[in-house]
């Protein structure tokens, strides 16, 4: 069994050409959900990618960048993760 070939994804460029997305979680936001704030998804909302890249650029890197702000709140106690490809090959 041969193993898939590795790919580096360092740049917000390499994310959206090979498929891949940006979720973003907001710390402040999950606070107020675990404290009976009735919001149905607590402190998660997704990230444009296309966006994002039109603010820093193709080759800006997605490693240890600086998260964009929560958009409900504007807390900048964010964190991010990259979500599953949508195009497969």
């Amino acid at each position: 069994m041969s193993r898939m070939p590795m790919i580096v994804l360092d740049t917000l460029g390499k994310l959206r050409a090979d498929g891949f997305g940006l979720f973003g979680c907001c710390h402040d936001c999950d606070a107020l959900y675990r404290k009976g704030d009735p919001h149905p998804i607590g402190g998660n909302f997704d990230i444009d990618l296309d966006k994002l890249i039109a603010e820093r650029g193709p080759d800006a890197t997605c490693i240890r960048m600086v998260t964009p702000p929560c958009p409900r709140c504007g807390s900048r106690r964010t964190g991010y993760r990259i979500t599953a490809p949508t195009k497969i090959g």
